[in-house]
Parts: C-alpha cells; structure tokens; sequence
C-alpha cells in the first residue's frame, strides 16, 4: 500500500466492511479536503479486493478520477453553498435553498447507486443523505460540533448536525484522542451513539527529499472566497521574485493569464504524487487552515501559513490553535499585504 493507516483505521474498517461488500465512498466536495483523507481509505479497501464506488460532484470528484481512474464514478448534486460573506451565518442562511435542495437529491441519487450495484456500505464524507436503506452507513467527519462563535448558532447546528449523524449505523472521525488529538471540542461525542476515532488520515507520506521549493501555495475551498484570497496572494507573491514557487490550485487560474512570473510553477488540480513531493521538498507552506491539510503535515518538517476562508469558523478555531506554537502561522484574508514580511521572516531564519 502506498498510504499508511493507524491501527485503529485498520481494525474499524474491519469490523464494517466484509472482503465482498460493494462500498460507494461518497467525500462532500467543499474544496479538496474530504476527498483527499478518503483516498487512504479508498486505496486500503482496494488493496483487499473490495468493489469500491466512487460519488461526489465538482473538483472533489475530478480528484477521484485522477486518483483511481479504473474505479467506477458517478456525479452527485452538490450542496450550491457560496462563502460571500465573511459572516459564517450569513452565508449558511443565503444557501439553504440550494443546501436543501442538494440534500433530497442525494439521497435518491445514493439510493440508485446502492440498487444498481448491490451495494452493502455506504462511506459517506459529510454528505448529509449519502446512504442507503438497508446498507451499512458509515458518516466520516471531524466537526461533530459545529464550532460557530455565537453560542446559539454553535448549540442550534451541532444539534442539527448530530440529528444528521444519528441517520447513520456509525460514525467515524479522522482524529486521535489524547495528546495526538488536534480536532479538540469539535470532535468530542456528545452523545452519538456509535463513534470511533480511527487516527488521521493523510495521503501525504514523509520523504527525504531536497529542498526545491521556497514556497508551496494550496490554493482549495468554496468560491467565491478562494478565486478572491488567489488574487490578493499572487499580487503580494509576485513581487517576491528572490523566492521559488510552487503554485498549485484545484482549478484553473484566472490570476495568470497574463502570464506567469519566472519564479513560479503552477498547477492545476494535482495528483497526490506531485502534492506529497511539493510538501516534502518547500521550506514553508501558505494554505487555508482546511483539516485534511493539517493532517498532511503534520508529520512533516514544514512550517505553514495559514489563511482560513473568511465566514468558515471551523478553519478559524483550528488556524488559531496551531498558531500558538512556533512552528504555524495564521493571517485573515484581509490582512494579505502583511504576508510578504511574515514570509520574509520565516524563511529567513537559519535552518537548524
């Protein structure tokens, strides 16, 4: 296998999943993350002669393709949620309809992919109705409790959450518990009936490679906020010519089509492969605070900036947590002028 799972992954999949079970892994497409920390999952399942069935929409979809293109794959509605606000209940509130609407979709559209295979397991990464009647439904998710900053949004969508999660026959989360644990409050039980820490989940592997790289830029999330944050970074990064970039970004760029400075390599939509080597061999890391980036690197010597998507508090709480070490960083999106001193400042510092 090319992905290492912890053994508690090991045993739970086990205990879930028989060697003739057809399983659809259905990742939320909400940037990269969740179909990313599925790829190990995916990839173990495979390595045991299981049928595995890929389902989600968008980017998170196209990154399964790429990943496993002998593997059936078929398109679900997505959720239409739009961070154009920096205002977390705003945003939630204006893409409801549409949230709504996605969900009643995704369940008939689960529910013919479970008829049309057989299937005997449903994984689901956070979508809310990816199960079946009479499968074995498995909900991943690392926000059991919905960490808003107003206590009665906080309270009213984690119990909208947990009345989603209970839907399920378990739920797994992508975390470990004691000193390991980075979720915190996020992932804490709270009553859900069946529940598992499975260790975390990274198809990121620890290489000993030079260093060819000054900067690796991640660029995922929802839009419009990331086309938004790609614009005011490249414009600052750009000036930073004394500096090698890699540029990776999970779709198209609009912010070089006049060209690209010499000092950059961009990418669109990158394998694991490329990402794995792009980690390993940069000396810093500018990304969004996501938590399947945080579980990537975690293992990893590189330090990182993060910048979490304005109105999305989950990034919030974990980009401020890691920040209180010496190793992260965090900066609001509307504070991208002062990232080139930040920069400076890091990479500037002898290596030990």
């Amino acid at each position: 296998m090319k992905y290492e799972l912890s053994k508690l992954a090991h045993r739970t999949i086990r205990n879930y999943v028989r060697r003739d079970d057809v399983v659809i892994v259905a990742p939320l497409n909400w940037g990269l993350g969740h179909a990313a920390r599925c790829i190990p999952v995916i990839e173990y399942l495979v390595s045991r002669g299981i049928k595995v069935i890929l389902a989600s929409d968008g980017e998170a979809l196209s990154l399964l393709k790429k990943e496993f293109p002998h593997l059936d794959a078929y398109p679900l509605t997505g959720y239409g949620i739009k961070y154009r606000s920096s205002s977390a209940v705003w945003n939630m509130l204006m893409s409801l309809p549409a949230f709504i609407k996605g969900v009643l979709k995704e369940g008939k559209e689960i529910s013919a992919l479970v008829q049309k295979y057989n299937a005997k397991v449903v994984i689901s990464d956070n979508r809310f109705a990816a199960r079946g009647k009479d499968t074995m439904n498995i909900y991943i998710t690392h926000q059991v409790n919905i960490v808003f900053r107003q206590t009665w949004m906080r309270r009213l969508a984690g119990e909208i959450h947990r009345y989603f999660i209970d839907a399920f026959d378990t739920c797994w989360v992508p975390d470990e518990r004691g000193r390991n644990n980075i979720t915190g409050p996020m992932s804490y039980s709270r009553g859900i009936k069946d529940l598992h820490y499975i260790g975390h989940l990274s198809r990121i592997r620890r290489l000993d490679l030079e260093k060819q790289w000054d900067i690796c830029v991640l660029l995922s999330g929802p839009e419009p906020q990331k086309s938004v944050w790609a614009s005011m970074l490249a414009s600052v990064l750009k000036d930073l010519t004394n500096y090698k970039i890699i540029w990776i970004n999970s779709t198209p760029d609009k912010v070089f089509e006049k060209g690209v400075p010499e000092h950059f390599e961009v990418h669109t939509l990158a394998d694991s492969k490329l990402v794995e080597k792009a980690l390993n061999a940069s000396r810093l890391l500018i990304s969004r605070s996501g938590y399947s980036t945080i579980m990537d690197i975690m293992h990893l010597d590189i330090p990182a900036i993060f910048v979490p998507t304005p109105g999305q508090p989950e990034q919030e709480y974990l980009a401020e947590k890691l920040a209180s070490g010496s190793r992260f960083h965090t900066l609001k999106q509307k504070e991208m002028s002062g990232i080139g001193g930040m920069i400076n400042k890091i990479l500037t510092v002898p290596e030990s």
